[in-house]
C-alpha cells in the first residue's frame, strides 16, 4: 500500500478508536453532573402489596409490605437515583448516582450488579420484570425561549433479567417512560430552540418525534404505548397515539404542572394551578376539580377508577367520577408519588428518607429508613441459589472499532 493512503487510514483508526475509549470512561468519576435530587424513590406492585424504595441520601435499597414491614434491606454506599419493581413483585431494579445497576430477586438475592455508563442513572422494569431500561443524565444548564432548564447530556441502556446489555445509545431522554411489555418507550429532550417527544423501539430506534417550541414539564405513556400525553409549558396539552398521530389538543384556562395517562391509556389527567381536569382519550373533559395551588405530581390506578395527586403538602385521593375521598398531609414533603394497579395503596417517597404509605382509605404508615436494620449488600447469587457467573457483556460491542482498528494498523505495517 502507498504511503499516501497510509496517513487517511490513520484518522479512519483515529476516529473509531476515540468514540469507544470516550463512552468507556464516561461515568461518573469523570462526568460533571450533580445529583438531581434527595428524594426518596419508590415503586409498586399492581396489586400494592409490596413497596420497593430507595434512597438518595443513605444508599439503602429495601422492600416492604403494604404494613410498613421491611422483608429485606441493604446499604449500597452509594445514592439511589431510581428504584422499580415488577408487577408481581419478583424482580426489583436500582440504579445509583455513580453509574450501578442492582438486580434482586423479590426474595432479596443480588442477582447481579454492573456500572452502567453515565450519571444520575433511573431504571424503568417492564411490568413481568424481564426486560428494562437506564436513563442517564449528566446535569448542565441552559436557556430555552428565554426560560431556565437544566439541560442533561443523556443516554439510554437497554437489558433483560438475565444482565444481558442489549445497546446502550446516547438518546436524550429529559423525562421518559415505558411501556408495560417494555417494546416502546417514549422521552422528551431539550433541543436548540425547541423540545421534542419522541417514541423509540425496543432496539433504539426512533419511531417518530414530536417538535414542541415550548418547554415539556411532563410526558406519561400507556401500558400498550398507544396513548402519549404531553405537558408542553404555556401551549396545549397534546395526546399522540403510537403512530405520532395527534389524537387531540386542549389548552387549559391556567398552566399545566402535571399530566398522567391511566395504564389501560382510556384516561388523561392534568394538573394545573388552580383545577384539576380528568378527559377520556377521546379528549372529553370528564370533570374538574377546584384547588388552590397546583397538583404537581398525579398517579392514576390501571383502570382509572382512582387516581392520587400532589396538592402542597397533602396528598389528595379521588375516585374516577371526581370525587374527594381524603386528603391527608405528609410531614416529610412530597417527592415521588405513586399508585397500585389496583388503587388499593399510595406511595410516597418523601424528601426525609421515609415511605409514607396509605391505603385506600387514607389511612397512613411511615417508615424511616434511617431507623430500620440494614445488611451488607450481598454477593451475586443466581435463582438457582449458586454464585452466578458475570451477566453477558454484550456492551461490550462498543471496543468492537478499537479491535478492527488494530488490526488495521497492524496489516498496514505490514505492507
Amino acid at each position: 500500500m502507498g504511503r499516501k493512503f497510509i496517513i487517511p487510514m490513520l484518522l479512519i483508526i483515529i476516529a473509531l478508536i476515540i468514540p469507544a475509549i470516550v463512552e468507556s470512561e464516561e461515568n461518573c468519576s469523570v462526568c460533571s453532573g450533580k445529583k438531581i435530587d434527595n428524594i426518596l424513590h419508590v415503586s409498586l406492585t399492581a396489586d400494592g402489596n409490596l413497596i420497593a424504595a430507595g434512597s438518595p441520601e443513605s444508599g439503602i435499597i429495601c422492600l416492604l409490605d403494604k404494613d410498613g414491614n421491611v422483608l429485606w434491606s441493604y446499604g449500597t454506599g452509594n445514592n439511589i437515583t431510581g428504584i422499580s419493581i415488577s408487577d408481581d413483585g419478583n424482580y426489583i431494579a436500582a440504579t445509583t448516582f455513580c453509574g450501578d445497576l442492582y438486580f434482586f430477586s423479590g426474595k432479596g438475592d443480588l442477582l447481579w450488579q454492573k456500572v452502567i455508563l453515565g450519571c444520575n442513572n433511573r431504571v424503568e422494569l417492564s411490568g413481568d420484570g424481564q426486560t428494562g431500561y437506564v436513563f442517564a443524565d449528566s446535569t448542565t444548564n441552559g436557556m430555552l425561549n428565554g426560560e431556565y432548564y437544566e439541560r442533561r447530556p443523556q443516554n439510554v441502556c437497554h437489558f433483560d433479567r438475565n444482565g444481558t446489555i442489549y445497546w446502550h445509545k446516547n438518546i436524550p431522554a429529559f423525562d421518559s417512560s415505558i411501556s408495560s411489555d417494555g417494546k416502546y418507550f417514549v422521552s422528551n429532550s431539550i433541543g436548540n430552540g425547541h423540545s421534542l417527544v419522541s417514541l423509540y423501539s425496543d432496539d433504539g430506534t426512533r419511531l417518530w418525534e414530536y417538535q414542541a417550541y415550548m418547554y415539556v414539564m411532563g410526558i406519561s405513556i400507556s401500558e400498550d404505548a398507544d396513548t402519549i400525553a404531553a405537558n408542553v409549558r404555556r401551549t396545549p396539552l397534546v395526546v399522540l397515539d403510537i403512530n405520532g398521530d395527534i389524537l387531540w389538543q386542549i389548552k387549559p384556562k391556567y398552566m399545566m404542572e402535571s399530566v398522567a395517562v391511566s395504564p389501560d391509556g382510556n384516561f388523561i389527567a392534568a394538573g394545573t394551578q388552580y383545577k384539576l381536569l380528568y378527559y377520556n382519550r377521546a379528549g372529553d373533559l370528564l370533570w374538574e376539580y377546584d384547588t388552590d395551588d397546583y397538583i404537581r405530581d398525579i398517579a392514576i390506578s390501571e383502570d382509572g377508577r382512582y387516581l392520587a395527586g400532589k396538592y402542597q403538602d397533602d396528598v389528595c385521593f379521588f375516585d374516577g367520577f371526581g370525587e374527594l375521598l381524603w386528603k391527608r398531609p405528609v410531614e416529610d414533603g412530597i417527592g415521588s408519588l405513586t399508585i397500585s394497579g389496583i388503587g388499593m395503596t399510595v406511595a410516597v417517597g418523601t424528601e426525609n428518607n421515609s415511605v409514607c404509605l396509605f391505603d385506600n382509605s387514607g389511612n397512613s404508615t411511615v417508615i424511616y429508613l434511617d431507623d430500620i436494620p440494614v445488611n451488607p449488600l450481598p454477593d451475586p447469587v443466581c435463582e438457582s441459589g449458586s454464585v452466578c457467573p458475570p451477566p453477558t457483556e454484550s456492551a461490550s460491542l462498543s471496543f468492537l472499532p478499537v479491535f478492527v482498528a488494530l488490526f488495521i494498523l497492524g496489516f498496514l505495517f505490514r505492507k
